[in-house]
């Protein structure tokens, strides 16, 4: 599963962590908790996926990084 370092990509190319909690209406510290889960729920991974526009089968099983260097 590549969600964890799929989180830490996007939040270091696209949508920073503390913009990503803004608009979850989270704390920071929230996002780097859910950049370390490991059963991240389907509802967050919902909102991710519609956020950064990916399919949550791409933020699951894709190494994202690797696709776009």
């Amino acid at each position: 599963m590549f969600f964890n370092k799929n989180m830490k990509y996007l939040t270091k190319s696209k949508i920073k962590q503390i913009e990503l909690a803004r608009i979850l209406k989270i704390s920071r510290q929230s996002i780097s908790a859910l950049m370390n889960s490991k059963d991240p729920k389907a509802s967050t991974l919902l909102k991710i996926s519609e956020i950064y526009g990916i399919s949550i089968d791409d933020l699951l099983k894709k190494d994202l990084e690797s696709e776009n260097n």
